[in-house]
């Protein structure tokens, strides 16, 4: 009864796993959608399923799992360790590339 509305966004996020997570602004990622698209830098793109963590939205953030990322080389990004990372401290959240 209901079609699905298709909305268009652009964004940047982060590869936080080889896995296929990724980190992107929450403004990126309409409230209520399950999948989205991610284009790679290699130009390919893929599915993700929007990930629902809890407080995430809240503090603009938000997570995807990439789908099929155990048959591609994903280089991860690396992070400073979070022991050392304090209250305070400076981050950044980006939703749009250019």
């Amino acid at each position: 009864p209901y079609a699905r509305r298709r909305e268009g966004r652009l964004g940047s996020g982060v590869i936080l796993s080889a896995d296929g997570l990724i980190a992107t602004s929450a403004r990126a990622i309409p409230t209520r959608a399950e999948t989205a698209s991610v284009r790679l830098a290699s130009g390919e793109t893929l599915t993700a399923k929007v990930l629902p963590v809890k407080g995430a939205r809240a503090h603009g953030v938000a997570f995807l799992a990439l789908e099929g990322a155990a048959k591609r080389k994903l280089t991860a990004a690396t992070l400073a360790p979070s022991r050392r990372a304090r209250a305070g401290e400076w981050m950044a959240s980006v939703a749009r590339p250019y």
